[in-house]
């Protein structure tokens, strides 16, 4: 094995995929957990830049963060996709999922009756209000 990142078991790689920022004193063993949610900079000059998206970074963990790149990445490595794009809630995760399929006023979503309440509610009161029409149905029986 010669050691580079491609020669890597498809395991090994998905463990270490997260990104790394440089420390000063060594590489930490395991991706960080970021709990913060801003960052600084050494300068305006440099945070006014990563604002402008003319330099990659982090300002806020609200648009993104470390952590939740780490995360992203290794999503991807694992699904084998193009991106992942990970929520902070799962309330978030299934409004910006069902956002996604670009549902037009008068067009019709079928869901079970059993569903999470505030997914029902999201469903009938927020995409409701947007024209979206939503129908339960029993699911546990389909004969």
């Amino acid at each position: 094995m010669s050691g580079k990142k491609q020669d890597l078991d498809f395991t090994t790689q998905l463990v270490h995929e997260g990104e790394r920022l440089p420390t000063p004193n060594g590489q930490p063993v395991a991706t960080p957990i970021y709990a913060t949610a801003t960052f600084t900079y050494a300068s305006m000059d440099e945070i006014d830049k990563v604002f402008a998206g003319e330099t990659p970074g982090y300002v806020y963990t609200r648009y993104g963060n470390p952590t939740v790149a780490a995360l992203e990445k290794s999503i991807q490595k694992l699904e084998e996709g193009a991106f992942a794009c990970a929520y902070a809630s799962g309330m978030a995760a299934l409004h910006a999922a069902i956002f996604a399929c670009q549902l037009s006023p008068g067009a019709t979503v079928l869901a079970s009756q059993d569903l999470y309440g505030a997914t029902l509610d999201l469903l009938f009161n927020v995409f409701g209000s947007f024209g979206i029409n939503t129908v339960t149905a029993d699911f546990s029986n389909l004969e």
